[in-house]
């Protein structure tokens, strides 16, 4: 699908799978193999994780991985050694009904083997869907503070104030509804809202 998209402007493409590139000098980015989107044989399928080295500073983006609910994900997180990790934590808000809530406890017990290595962790996507996402990870910024490390979320990285508008969803759907059109367009079946463009 990205070959006939964007792809189709790149003058070459390469599978990034466990590969590493060099840029300049110093800058070295590194993919890892396929790793587990959420928990071991997820349904989900699998992401890549990114390390970009800049002599001897790192910085690893683990997106997806849910926590990691996966052991050997965060067995490749800790062997990477990142002085800075941007992570994506546990789907707390689907806990229970579509993420079994041993994973949701694994994930967040791995983030808090993953803050007392990493000196920097940034939180990001689905841990921050759910409006108490702080009481429910009160553990892991213990954790945190004990070590004397630091973990935030992107917008504190950026000294901005954190607007996590999918963790007010639905209130904001009660105090600003979408239009008719969209409401409509959003009741109709998967194939049509491919080739049909929401009216927004």
């Amino acid at each position: 699908m990205f070959q006939k998209t964007g792809g189709k402007y790149a003058a070459k493409l390469e599978v990034a799978d466990g590969k590493s590139f060099i840029f300049g000098k110093f800058t070295k980015v590194r993919f890892s193999e396929p790793v587990f989107h959420g928990s071991e044989n997820s349904v989900l399928g699998w992401v890549l994780m990114t390390t970009i080295q800049y002599q001897d500073e790192k910085f690893l983006y683990a997106p997806d991985v849910q926590g990691p609910m996966c052991s050997y994900t965060l067995e490749l997180i800790l062997r990477e050694k990142p002085e800075i990790l941007m992570i994506g934590g546990p789907p707390l808000y689907l806990a229970g009904f579509r993420v079994k809530e041993e994973n949701i406890q694994k994930g967040l017990k791995n983030l808090e083997k993953i803050v007392e290595t990493v000196p920097l962790t940034i939180l990001e996507h689905h841990v921050l869907r759910d409006k108490d996402w702080r009481e429910k990870t009160k553990n892991v910024f213990e954790k945190t503070r004990e070590c004397g490390h630091i973990i935030v979320t992107a917008a504190e990285f950026l000294g901005e104030k954190n607007v996590l508008l999918e963790a007010v969803r639905k209130q904001l759907f009660i105090e600003k509804p979408p239009s008719t059109e969209f409401q409509k367009w959003m009741r109709r079946n998967r194939t049509t809202k491919k080739h049909v463009k929401p009216p927004i």
